[in-house]
C-alpha cells in the first residue's frame, strides 16, 4: 500500500466519558465530545421535532429530559457495539468531516481490552467504514510517548476508575497492570452527597453535569489533610468559595473542595469520620442507596459483561486496591525486572481526572510514606496537557516515518482476518 497517496491519519481516543478526535501531526484534538448515545424515552414527545433514531454527544445531552442515555464504554471496555459504531460514525462524518475510506485511523484502547474486543473493532473499521489501514494501541503507552519516554509507570485517571501499568522499552508488563475503582464519576457522586448533607439537592441529569463542572472548577487535592482541616477554623479561610448555579443561586463550598478528591486516598467512611459532620449525617451519606429492580438487574448484567470481557483477556483476576498510591506502589513492586528505580523516577499521570491542583505533590508524598526510611527518588510527571495526553501521543506516533510499517492494512485484513490485529498491534512483554 502506498501511504503517500493517503490523506492524514485520523486519531481517535476512545474515552469512557469523552471522545477525543483529530488528525496525526496536530498539537491537540479538533473534536472533544461526550461518549453518549441518546434515544427517545417515548416517541410521542418527539412529535413536531426533527426525528432521528438516536443522538450522539453534545446534541444528545442538549435534549435532557426527552432522551434516555447510554454510555457504551465503561472503564475503557466497549459494552454496546451498536452505540459505539454510531459514535465512530458521528466522529468521522460530523466532527472530523472526513470519508473514513480515505484516511488510516489510529484508535486507543484500554490495557485490559480483551482480544475479542480488539478483533470486533478491527472488523467494524474495515467492514463498516472501509478504512485503508488501522492501528490499535494502549492509551497509557501513548501517554508515555507523549511525555518523551519509553520506560515508566503510567497512571491513568479516568471517569469510572483509574489504572496503572509499567512500560519497559515501549512494552507493557502485563503482570503490573492494576486498577482502582474510583474515578471522576465517583468524585461527582461524593460531592453530591456532601452538598446534600448541607441542604442542597441535585437529582437530574442536567444537575449532575453541574456537579461535574463544580468538581473540575472548585475541587483540589490537599498535600496534608490534617493541616487543611485546621484551616477551616480560620475566619477568612481561602478554602471557602462560592459557585453560581445557572439559575443565579449560589452554592457555598469549604471542606467539600478537598474532601471530594480525598476519595483517591481514603475510603468514603474514613473521610467522613475525620470531618465535622454529625454521626447521623455520616451514616446517611455512606448508606448504600437501593437501586430500582430493573436498574439493579441492568447494572449487574453490565458488571458481568465487563468481568467476562476482562477475564477473557487475562488469566488472573484484576486486583482492586484501597487507594490510588497503593495501587501504583504495588504495581511497581510487582515489576519483574530490575528497573524499579527508573520507574519511580518516571511516573506519568494522565487522564481527565488527573487535572486537580496538588495531585502531583500528594502522590509523591503518599508514595514516599510507604518507606519507613530512605525512600527512592520519586518523580511525578504531570504535563499541563495531560487531559489529552493519550491523543497527543497518537498524533505524534502517526506522524513518524516508522509508522508506515506498523499499520494493519485492508489487504492484510482481507487475507488473514481480524485476528491479525493481535499480531500487528502487540504491545505486551
Amino acid at each position: 500500500m502506498d501511504f503517500d497517496q493517503l490523506l492524514l491519519p485520523s486519531v481517535i481516543d476512545n474515552g469512557t466519558h469523552m471522545i477525543k478526535a483529530g488528525f496525526g501531526g496536530d498539537d491537540s484534538p479538533r473534536a472533544v465530545f461526550p461518549t453518549v448515545v441518546g434515544r427517545s424515552r417515548t416517541p410521542r414527545f418527539m412529535v413536531g421535532m426533527e426525528q432521528k433514531d438516536s443522538y450522539v454527544g453534545d446534541e444528545a445531552l442538549s435534549k435532557c429530559g426527552i432522551l434516555r442515555y447510554n454510555y457504551p464504554i465503561e472503564n475503557g471496555i466497549v459494552l454496546n457495539w451498536d452505540d459505539v459504531e454510531k459514535i465512530w460514525h458521528h466522529t468521522f462524518y460530523n466532527e472530523l468531516r472526513v470519508s473514513p475510506e480515505e484516511h488510516p485511523v489510529l484508535l486507543t484502547e484500554s490495557i485490559f481490552n480483551p482480544k475479542a474486543n480488539r478483533e470486533k473493532t478491527t472488523e467494524i473499521m474495515f467492514e463498516t467504514f472501509n478504512t485503508p489501514a488501522m492501528y490499535l494501541v494502549s492509551d497509557q503507552l501513548l501517554s508515555l510517548h507523549a511525555s518523551g519516554r519509553q520506560t515508566g509507570a503510567v497512571v491513568k485517571m479516568g471517569h469510572y476508575g483509574c489504572s496503572c501499568c509499567n512500560i519497559i522499552d515501549d512494552k507493557i508488563d502485563q503482570s503490573t497492570r492494576a486498577s482502582f475503582k474510583i474515578g471522576g464519576d465517583g468524585l461527582t457522586n461524593l460531592l453530591k452527597d456532601l452538598l446534600q448533607a448541607k441542604g442542597y439537592n441535585f437529582t437530574t441529569t442536567a444537575e449532575k453535569e453541574i456537579l461535574r463542572d463544580m468538581v473540575e472548577k472548585m475541587c483540589y487535592v490537599c498535600e496534608d489533610f490534617d493541616k487543611e482541616i485546621n484551616k477551616l477554623s480560620e475566619l477568612n479561610s481561602s478554602i471557602k468559595k462560592e459557585y453560581e448555579l445557572p439559575d443565579g443561586q449560589t452554592v457555598y463550598l469549604d471542606q467539600e473542595r478537598f474532601l471530594t478528591t480525598e476519595l483517591f486516598f481514603k475510603t468514603k467512611e474514613e473521610i467522613l469520620k475525620l470531618t465535622k459532620y454529625k454521626k447521623e449525617t455520616i451514616e446517611l451519606i455512606i448508606k448504600e442507596k437501593p437501586l430500582k429492580k430493573t436498574k439493579k438487574k441492568e447494572k449487574e448484567k453490565e458488571k458481568e459483561n465487563i468481568n467476562e470481557n476482562i477475564n477473557e483477556n487475562i488469566n488472573e483476576k484484576v486486583k482492586e486496591y484501597p487507594s490510588l498510591p497503593e495501587m501504583l506502589f504495588e504495581s511497581i513492586r510487582n515489576c519483574s525486572t530490575g528497573i524499579k528505580t527508573d520507574l519511580y523516577e518516571n511516573i506519568v499521570i494522565t487522564g481527565g481526572s488527573s487535572m486537580f491542583q496538588g495531585i502531583k505533590e500528594r502522590m509523591a508524598s503518599e508514595l514516599s510514606s510507604f518507606w519507613a526510611e530512605s525512600p527512592p527518588t520519586i518523580k511525578i510527571i504531570a504535563p499541563e496537557e495531560r487531559k489529552y495526553l493519550a491523543w497527543i501521543g497518537g498524533s505524534i506516533m502517526t506522524s513518524l516515518s516508522t509508522m508506515k510499517n506498523k499499520w494493519m492494512t485492508k489487504d492484510e485484513y482481507d487475507e488473514i482476518g481480524p485476528t491479525f490485529i493481535n499480531v500487528k498491534c502487540n504491545h505486551f512483554l
